[in-house]
This record gives C-alpha cells, structure tokens and sequence, in this order.
C-alpha cells in the first residue's frame, strides 16, 4: 500500500504549475482593470475641475456691467487647455448672467479606452449673482471651530449649574 501511494503522488507531480500560472495571469488582468478603473475616474475629477475653472473663467468676462472686456468662450478655453483638457462647448456671451460649458479630458488607459470613450466629459455652470458680497472662507481647519463652540457652550452650561466653569478635559 506504502508503494501505491508514492506512484499517486508521483502521478501529480507538477500539477499545481498550471493552476499558478492561471492565478498570475487572472491577478495580472484585474490589476490591469483596476489600474485603468482608477485612471478613468482621475480622468472624470480632471475634467470636472476644469469645467468648473472654464466656467468661472468665463463668467468673469461676462460680466453684465461690461467691466472686463474680452471673450468668455476664449477664456473659458484657455482655462480648460491650462490643465489638459479641451473646451467641447460653451453657452457664454459677453453680458449673460449664467454661463455653461462643457470639458473634456483624455483617459490615460489600456483596457477602458477600448471598451469605453478616450475622453471623458464634464459639464459645470456658473452664475453671477451681483450685489452680494464674496463670503470670505474660515481659516483653519473646520473642526476646530466646532470645538471651540462646544467648549463655550459646555463651560456657560457648568458654570451656570454651579460647577467649576472649566471647560472639560
């Protein structure tokens, strides 16, 4: 029985070779799609930040008041072509209140780009809303004003319950 048992197993020597090179060339291809996956969606966030640039680009040369001379669409392009993208449309004449374009950035992929488009597109609008002041943003990170007005409110709550009136630890 001890012999038969070698020759069963000599029988299988080898047979793991081909189920390993089956494992590496499946982990190779999904690799190469999430690599690609990841390269689209960089793509996509590319071309939503330059649409938003383009349209504000172009919103401040059309201005209604007729300050800044020049044309919006012209800028709008320039502001995509500054971050590699290509300004496929442009809703803006000089004096509109809301402007409209819409971007494209090239995918820099293997797998997606035949299965998919080159490029992807982004669409972004901006309005000009006169008479209101620019809001200026808080400085610093957010969290710490929340925790500086919970530890005001907190310190007003013990001392008006009678406690210490420090702030908690």
């Amino acid at each position: 029985m001890n012999a038969g048992l070698r020759r069963a197993a000599a029988d299988e020597d080898g047979s793991v070779v081909p189920l390993f090179g089956v494992a590496v060339a499946t982990a190779a291809l999904v690799l190469v799609l999430v690599v690609d996956a990841v390269a689209y969606l960089v793509a996509a966030a590319r071309a939503q930040a330059a649409a938003d640039a383009a349209a504000l680009a172009a919103i401040a040369l059309a201005d209604p008041r007729g300050r800044t001379p020049g044309d919006p669409a012209r800028e709008a392009a320039r502001a995509a072509a500054a971050v590699a993208a290509r300004l496929e449309a442009c809703t803006c004449a000089v004096g509109a209140r809301t402007v409209a374009v819409e971007v494209s950035v090239a995918v820099p992929a293997i797998v997606v780009t035949r299965l998919a488009a080159r490029r992807v597109t982004a669409v972004a609008a901006a309005e000009l809303r006169p008479g209101r002041a620019p809001v200026q943003a808080p400085v610093g990170p957010p969290f710490a004003q929340t925790d500086s007005a919970e530890r005001t409110s907190s310190s007003q709550r013990s001392s008006s319950s009678g406690g210490t009136g420090a702030p908690p630890a």
